[in-house]
């Protein structure tokens, strides 16, 4: 880990399989402290044909695929709630309607990710926790959320390297938005 001026810690990471065919990238992740909402940056280091290039600068939602991918990976992510069984608790907390949900869930998304900011043009600041509270969520529906994004994530972001540094500080948040023991 690197600090760099802003005072946000970097993670540097050289290796040649860290993004498909693509030189450098600047990737937006959650900071390490729990419950921070705003993107610090993560730069990742890639050699395309084993020599190092000028590095391009990068949105991780850019580096999955855009709006189509983060359209994708909601959209699965809602239907994989509806539908697990193994699920259930954690549909349980939702309304009957998705729809909403789901729209919402990728207008964050696609500004978590780089994108545009629709949700934040179109709601303000984000205040996950607070706008979470009214829901119970424990350790099962916590656990619940995750086994959806996980697969979510596993069927729509190809690249390995790329679902786990968003898979990580997805993880964290989830943790962080549970708020009752049981």
């Amino acid at each position: 880990m690197h600090k760099i001026p802003s005072g946000r810690f970097v993670k540097r990471i050289d290796s040649t399989d860290a993004l498909p065919r693509s030189n450098a990238a600047t990737v937006p992740f959650l900071a390490k402290t729990i419950g921070t909402e705003k993107p610090a940056t993560l730069e990742v280091a890639a050699i395309r044909d084993s020599v190092m290039t000028d590095a391009q600068t990068e949105t991780l939602y850019n580096a999955i695929g855009g709006d189509g991918t983060v359209r994708a990976l909601t959209h699965r992510f809602y239907e994989l709630m509806d539908t697990l069984p193994e699920a259930a608790r954690c549909r349980a907390v939702h309304p009957a309607d998705l729809s909403g949900s789901e729209e919402k869930f990728y207008e964050y998304l696609t500004g978590w990710l780089g994108g545009p900011p629709l949700y934040t043009d179109k709601r303000g600041h984000p205040r996950l926790r607070s706008r979470h509270f009214g829901a119970a969520i424990g350790p099962q529906e916590r656990d619940e959320w995750l086994l959806c994004f996980t697969r979510a994530l596993e069927e729509t972001v190809p690249h390995p390297q790329l679902r786990s540094i968003i898979l990580e500080p997805v993880t964290r948040l989830a943790h962080h938005m549970q708020n009752k023991d049981e």
